[in-house]
């Protein structure tokens, strides 16, 4: 049988730079045995990277692209193709983040992932990355008030709700759902950490390929550019409080690409100073939730090695005031530009 190793996230942990290199790299990639399939299966261009996504794809969104597909048929269509890939293809990999959390919305899914896999000739390997959880949740609110336009609250707010719940930051728990629906053996656990991979921005992308047994060299495509860039500094509050606007809330989310792209001017050329949520107290006191599991997860999977570096005392994010006119300045011209870019045709048309 063919090995469908199925890439897991989580969420804030390179999955989009290592989607968009193994995509980027899949001619060479075959050449070494290894495929990343780009399966044609019906869905938006914009999970064109993430080949997984057939498993948790919701077509009852509101996008309109969405609503003209048959989620049904996407799902099968894609079982279909990894099995005609696993009769020439000993070692397949897909990739979602989202199954992380999306996974135990659904009772018995990892085992009926395995058991639909298992029909087409294939076995289930599961990949998963897990990052300290304080760091992983203030990137987690970060991305939230990014990406979702409804999303107000501070920081306090979100610690305190149900995101620490709903993506799963007991690890050892939710590890051990999965092995039970899978078997023992069908588990790789990999850490990451961002003072691991310091000074190497390749880091994650050398210890992925490494699992297929699989060394970084001159011939993989490398891209600089963040593929999932986020907001820095007051960039996070403005976005905050636009997502405050009634109006906005009941649109599409269309100022969070200007906003990227304004955060991206403000940071090129400058060392970015790393700054977080939590005071260190706070930071430490956080991590005691996940002290129990963590060290479980260290004992019955990494011999007893301690999975994360320490917390250190970061500065506290917050409103930079001498800043603040040339970041607002900064916002509104690339929203300008973005609606510029919408009228442009109309120009070229002689309408005014």
């Amino acid at each position: 049988m063919a090995t469908v190793y199925l890439h897991i996230g989580t969420m804030k942990t390179g999955t989009s730079a290592l989607q968009r290199f193994l995509s980027d790299n899949r001619e060479y990639l075959k050449q070494q045995g290894v495929l990343y399939p780009d399966l044609n299966q019906g869905m938006p261009e914009r999970f064109r990277f993430r080949n997984g996504h057939f498993l948790v794809y919701e077509a009852g969104s509101n996008k309109e692209q969405d609503r003209q597909v048959d989620q049904k048929k996407v799902v099968e269509e894609a079982y279909r193709q990894i099995g005609m890939l696993a009769r020439k293809w000993d070692t397949i990999v897909l990739s979602e983040e989202l199954l992380w959390h999306y996974g135990k919305k659904k009772k018995n899914f990892w085992g009926d992932l395995a058991e639909n896999l298992k029909k087409v000739g294939c076995d289930l390997k599961v990949i998963v990355y897990f990052r300290r959880q304080d760091a992983l949740i203030e990137s987690l609110y970060v991305h939230t008030i990014k990406s979702n336009h409804k999303a107000i609250g501070e920081f306090s707010d979100y610690i305190n709700g149900k995101s620490v719940q709903y993506f799963c930051l007991d690890y050892y728990s939710e590890i051990k759902e999965i092995e039970r629906q899978i078997g023992k053996g069908k588990l790789d656990i990999h850490i990451y950490d961002k003072e691991r991979f310091a000074g190497n921005p390749t880091g994650i992308l050398s210890d992925f390929i490494e699992i297929f047994g699989l060394a970084l060299d001159d011939n993989y495509k490398l891209h600089k550019k963040a593929r999932n860039a986020g907001l820095e500094g007051n960039f996070i509050e403005f976005k905050r409080v636009l997502n405050e606007i009634p109006e906005y809330q009941a649109g599409e989310n269309f100022l969070s690409r200007p906003l990227v792209l304004a955060s991206s001017v403000k940071e090129k050329g400058q060392i970015k100073e790393r700054r977080g949520f939590f005071t260190l107290e706070g930071r430490e006191e956080f991590l005691k939730r996940f002290e129990e599991g963590n060290r479980k997860l260290s004992e019955e999977y990494f011999g007893g090695v301690s999975l994360f570096s320490k917390p250190t005392d970061v500065p506290l994010w917050e409103i930079n005031q001498e800043t603040l006119w040339k970041d607002m300045v900064t916002a509104m011209g690339e929203m300008f530009c973005e609606q510029e870019k919408d009228w442009q045709p109309w120009r070229r048309s002689g309408v005014e």
